[in-house]
């Protein structure tokens, strides 16, 4: 089962673009430097660049804070989930995904999470809150990972 649409759209419900449930990401990354086919995108840095980067990689829709501008470039159908709390809403959007997983009863497909340099990300990573949401995702992430494996 792959993450949707459908799923972030309870979690973060004021989104831009299109609106389509049937929509489904294969791959999720917090750097716009990665290949992410299928992928969402989730900023950690206030950088449109990284934005530019992660559609040029294959990202397909992106979480974004609602009090930052969308860039211009941006393209008008492209899905933007817009959050207060990124932090907050990326974690919660995890454990939804997550209790989802462990609930089917063979897990074939699970979305693929480009993170895996956590070590990287925290040296990158600016400021304590953001640092933090590393911190809370990675045992999510990793009890995932698992999953596809297991």
């Amino acid at each position: 089962m792959y993450l949707g649409y459908s799923l972030l759209a309870q979690i973060m419900p004021n989104s831009l673009g299109i609106k389509d449930s049937e929509l489904l990401f294969s791959t999720i990354a917090l750097t716009g430097a990665v290949k992410q086919p299928h992928g969402l995108f989730i900023p950690l840095w206030n950088n449109s660049a990284e934005l530019m980067m992660a559609i040029n990689n294959g990202a397909v829709a992106a979480v974004w804070e609602e009090d930052r501008g969308i860039p211009a470039f941006t393209p008008n159908h492209f899905p933007i989930f817009l959050t207060k709390n990124i932090k907050e809403d990326v974690k919660n959007m995890l454990e939804l995904y997550l209790e989802m997983i462990t609930q089917e009863e063979e897990v074939k497909q699970v979305t693929n999470f480009h993170i895996s340099d956590f070590e990287l990300l925290n040296e990158k990573v600016k400021t304590y809150d953001k640092s933090d949401i590393l911190h809370q995702i990675v045992p999510l992430v990793q009890k995932l990972e698992g999953l596809r494996r297991g």
